[in-house]
């Protein structure tokens, strides 16, 4: 528990953090959706093919 503590005091203090995280979920967010869009697109493929 004390290193959520820590963790929370060090975005409290730094400002900045909340764009690298933020930054860092936007990036997380989009390469799901990529690879959602990539795996569904083979699949279609993969009926056409059949």
């Amino acid at each position: 528990m004390g290193g959520f503590k820590y963790i929370f005091t060090y975005i409290y203090n730094n400002p900045f953090s909340y764009v690298i995280i933020t930054m860092t979920l936007t990036t997380t967010r989009t390469l799901i959706m990529c690879f959602i869009f990539v795996f569904l697109t083979l699949q279609k493929y993969k009926t056409n093919l059949k």
